[in-house]
C-alpha cells in the first residue's frame, strides 16, 4: 500500500462522520472532509488534484490501484 500524503500530515476526524452507500463506493461525510472507500476497484481510475488517495498492488494487479481517496 502506498498513499500520496505527506509523512506527518494529520488526517481528519472522521468519528462523526456520516456513512452511507454511493453506488460502488462507502462515503464517510464529515462536513470538511469526504472519505471514499472504493468497493469495486477500477485500475485505471486517476485522483483529482484536490485528493489524497490509498493504492495498493496484489498478486495479477502490477500496477497500484486506487483503493480509498480523501478530500
Amino acid at each position: 500500500m502506498r498513499g500520496s500524503g505527506e509523512p506527518g500530515r494529520l488526517i481528519p476526524d472522521l468519528s462523526a462522520a456520516t456513512v452511507s452507500a454511493v453506488g460502488h463506493l462507502t462515503r464517510l461525510d464529515a462536513d470538511s472532509s469526504v472519505l471514499d472507500i472504493l468497493r469495486i476497484v477500477d485500475p485505471a481510475a486517476v485522483e483529482r488534484d484536490d485528493q489524497l488517495t490509498l493504492r495498493a498492488t496484489w498478486p495479477g494487479q502490477t500496477m497500484p490501484a486506487i483503493l480509498a481517496t480523501l478530500e
